[in-house]
């Protein structure tokens, strides 16, 4: 019988590795779109989820509302994501992915595709098919 264990050291390894290449990768991101990661995942999520009220968004990200809002202010500032009031009750808040905001996402998505269309060429078409179906298998597995 093979021993798995060096796979599994391996493949935790890896793991932790990816960590650096996301933190890179969010970096970049900032870089050149001028604007904090999180407020591209908010852009995200947002887009995804449709009219959202803060405190819906604040709790995916597990945040207090209050942090939400200054980041939030943040991302008005940029014109990136906007309050819209609540017709029904004044107290709710929703938000809003303004245009900007939009082709901002619009051109990151499409650096995320030129990333992966160059991951391909280096990998290869099968082991690209691999990557494939392991991460899709990974994002649906719970964590912990």
């Amino acid at each position: 019988m093979a021993n798995t264990e060096p796979n599994i050291e391996q493949t935790a390894r890896n793991i932790m590795l990816l960590q650096d290449v996301f933190r890179k990768h969010q970096h970049e991101v900032e870089k050149k779109f001028d604007i904090s990661y999180l407020e591209m995942e908010l852009i995200q999520f947002v887009l995804k989820s449709g009219h959202l009220k803060m405190k819906d968004v604040a709790d995916n990200f597990f945040i207090k509302l209050s942090t939400l809002t200054t980041i939030i202010d943040k991302a008005e500032s940029h014109k990136l994501l906007k309050r819209v009031p609540s017709k029904e009750d004044r107290r709710v808040v929703f938000l809003e992915v303004t245009k900007k905001g939009e082709d901002i996402y619009n051109k990151y998505v499409e650096l995320v595709k030129d990333i992966t269309e160059r991951l391909k060429s280096k990998l290869g078409e099968e082991d690209f098919n691999q990557l494939v179906g392991a991460s899709e298998k990974f994002v649906q597995m719970p964590l912990i």
